[in-house]
């Protein structure tokens, strides 16, 4: 894997209309017409920590991505600890985007259970990531082809039909308390904040493959 396939790799695992589509509703109840500050400062948190992974990784490129490297620079015992939290959140994750997926298809198939649309998507997906692996490379750039589309046509949709200037809504950030708006606190965009760096967290899983990417120290 070069440069182009790592950053294939980091854009997928971003999931991009997953991010938008399940993550964001849940930031914007939460921050209301401040998610976009919550976003933009969850932006820049996310680029100073992909820096420490590209560092990282580009000093150890190893198969195992945090647990690895963790367990390169402070021993075994923390790395194993970091290894117990990775697959607590990965199954949380793929547990939230599962169970996100029901509202969406309930047009299209009906009222169906939205914990039996998680099972199966979460068979589907497994089934497709124990196929080969150019195979796996050709399935995974297909999808993430169409959930750019997804979100070009919601950004020319929201830009052609927009509701209020983006001034007062970057100055007086307001979210939803019952019936009424109300100010949103430095508190809510806050915990908004932590949802969105969420939404951008696709760095930690490029390293994961720093075995297999071609000149890792220059190229991560």
């Amino acid at each position: 894997m070069k440069l182009f396939g790592a950053l294939l790799i980091t854009l997928s695992s971003l999931t991009p209309a997953s991010s938008v589509f399940i993550i964001v509703p849940g930031i914007v109840k939460q921050a209301g017409t401040g998610a976009l500050l919550s976003f933009s400062g969850a932006a820049l948190v996310s680029l100073f920590i992909a820096y420490v992974y590209a560092e990282l990784c580009s000093a150890f490129p190893l198969t195992g991505g945090e647990y690895a490297i963790v367990g390169r620079v402070l021993g075994p015992f923390p790395g194993f600890i970091v290894l117990g939290v990775n697959l607590l959140v990965l199954l949380l994750n793929m547990s939230v985007i599962a169970l996100g997926l029901g509202p969406y298809l309930a047009p299209v198939i009906g009222d169906f259970s939205p914990a039996w649309i998680a099972v199966i998507s979460v068979v589907f997906t497994t089934l497709c990531g124990i196929l080969n692996i150019r195979t796996n490379a050709l399935i995974t750039g297909a999808f993430l082809a169409m959930e750019v589309l997804a979100l070009v046509i919601l950004t020319v949709l929201g830009m052609l039909h927009p509701e209020r200037p983006i001034g007062p809504m970057l100055a007086h950030p307001l979210v939803q308390a019952g019936n009424h708006l109300v100010p949103a606190g430095l508190g809510a965009l806050g915990l908004a904040g932590s949802a969105a760096i969420f939404a951008n967290y696709g760095f930690g899983n490029a390293i994961f493959l720093g075995e297999e990417t071609h000149d890792a120290g220059r190229q991560i």
